[in-house]
């Protein structure tokens, strides 16, 4: 698996992060039976004392509106800023 490039913005590291279809996290156990879906995204950890990236704005939460069907087409998008 090809790994992600950092944040364009800031410089720092992201990972990925599954969801169900709705972008709720759950329990690693949820994807054992995932009932609702799975998603992947990008999750971008927020840094309240920095503060200074512009997609990392809020604590928990994914950046960007979009969940991935698969890892792959997750770090392809990512990587080549689609």
């Amino acid at each position: 698996m090809e790994k992600l490039k950092p944040c364009p913005f800031c410089g720092q590291e992201v990972q990925i992060e599954r969801t169900d279809a709705e972008g709720n996290f759950h329990p690693d156990e949820y994807f054992d039976n995932p009932w609702s879906g799975l998603m992947y995204n990008i999750k971008h950890e927020y840094d309240d004392v920095e503060g200074d990236c512009p997609i990392a704005t809020h604590k928990d939460e994914f950046v960007g509106a979009l969940g991935y069907e698969s890892v792959e087409e997750l770090t392809e998008i990512w990587n080549t800023r689609k």
